[in-house]
């Protein structure tokens, strides 16, 4: 499928991100900060994706790096923050994927907030689990026999990664919202 021009405004956009560093004065409403602080560009390649699935998972990826490099970012959300032009550009970037994806107007904004809220669960898990290590070494050293499937469920997960582990359920939850949304052919 090919993007209109505004979708591939919106793709450049995303691959454009630079690092901006969060400074005592800078705000998540700041007109001097991107949308997700602290993304990498070097990530992602710089052609514009060619479908909203695409489109979707490079938000997701981004505000999820942002979100693991940034904890604040996950606590600021709790404070209810003023909204600002990166919100609106987020939410803008985010409609145009949804679109992409062939989700209609009536849909597109349940899709695009499951993955949003769905991606800052994930990483506020990440975050929390990370940051309490005490908790990861129980699990670890619990009794295999006490808790047999809990045990095999974690082993794998332990083993597949952050990154890893959040890619492949974020290929679950599109798949699902692909599934529910999109036109079927």
């Amino acid at each position: 499928m090919t993007l209109n021009p505004r979708a591939q405004q919106t793709c450049a956009a995303i691959d454009s991100l630079q690092v901006v560093r969060r400074s005592a004065g800078t705000s998540l409403s700041s007109p001097n900060a991107t949308a997700w602080p602290g993304a990498s560009t070097s990530s992602f390649e710089a052609t514009c994706a060619s479908d909203g699935r695409e489109l979707l998972r490079r938000i997701a990826q981004r505000a999820f790096d942002a979100y693991l490099a940034h904890p604040w970012m996950l606590h600021a959300f709790g404070r209810r923050p003023a909204p600002g032009p990166n919100q609106l550009r987020r939410a803008e970037q985010s409609a145009t994927a949804a679109r992409a994806l062939g989700i209609g107007a009536a849909n597109a904004w349940t899709a695009v907030s499951i993955v949003h809220e769905w991606t800052m669960g994930h990483a506020l898990h990440t975050v929390t689990l990370r940051e309490d290590a005490a908790l990861d070494e129980h699990l670890q050293a619990a009794d295999e026999t006490d808790y047999p499937n809990a045990a095999q469920a974690l082993q794998p997960a332990l083993n597949r990664g952050t990154q890893a582990g959040f890619a492949e359920a974020l290929d679950t939850v599109l798949d699902e919202i692909e599934q529910r949304f999109a036109p079927k052919p």
